[in-house]
């Protein structure tokens, strides 16, 4: 099945295999850049290995949170961010991996900008997205302030505050609530050159 997606969609089902290994796993980073180009060219083995360890992943954080708790939002990396992009697109020029491939970089720059993530979470991400054909450049002609408008709804958002999944580090992933919209709308203006 996988061979037969045109190269577009195969770079969106790696946005998900990737986004787990950044969520919870430094390790199986470092092999998804080792291996990134037998990945890409569909090696058996190796993407039946990258498959089952982004399963288990999920479901380990999943099943930490039965009931829907806290925990399974660290699988929202990127999502508050890439599900705006795709309603300001109307779901036509971006597809959801890369929605999110972009938004896991926005992600990762906040987080740097906040002082909560390692230096270098931000360049190493984006080499990694790009390692798998995905998109890491602001989405073309989006404005930063109705984006940040469509984020405020998000389902994490609380009391119209936002909530952003952020990365501590490479693996190592927490869900901030009350992230400061102006270093959010910053981060944004910058990245889309406003």
């Amino acid at each position: 099945t996988i061979r037969s997606l045109p190269e577009r969609e195969r770079a969106a089902g790696f946005a998900e295999v990737l986004k787990h290994g950044l969520i919870a796993d430094e390790t199986f980073v470092s092999w998804l850049e080792t291996n990134a180009e037998k990945l890409w060219q569909l090696d058996s083995e190796l993407l039946s290995k990258a498959i089952y360890r982004g399963c288990e992943v999920k479901a380990n954080i999943v099943s930490a949170d039965e009931t829907e708790q806290n925990q399974r939002a660290l699988l929202n990396l990127g999502h508050t961010f890439g599900h705006a992009f795709e309603a300001l697109c109307e779901y036509s020029t971006l597809n959801h991996g890369e929605a999110i491939s972009i938004g896991m970089c926005l992600a990762a720059k906040v987080a740097e900008r906040m002082g909560i993530a390692q230096a270098g979470v931000h360049d190493r991400t984006r080499r990694l997205l790009r390692q798998y054909q995905l998109p890491t450049e602001w989405p073309h002609k989006l404005d930063p302030a109705k984006v940040l408008e469509v984020m405020k709804r998000d389902k994490k958002a609380v009391g119209g505050k936002l909530a952003l999944v952020l990365p501590r580090a490479i693996g190592a992933v927490e869900l901030f609530s009350q992230v400061d919209e102006e270093l959010i709308l910053s981060v944004m203006n910058e990245e889309s050159g406003a």
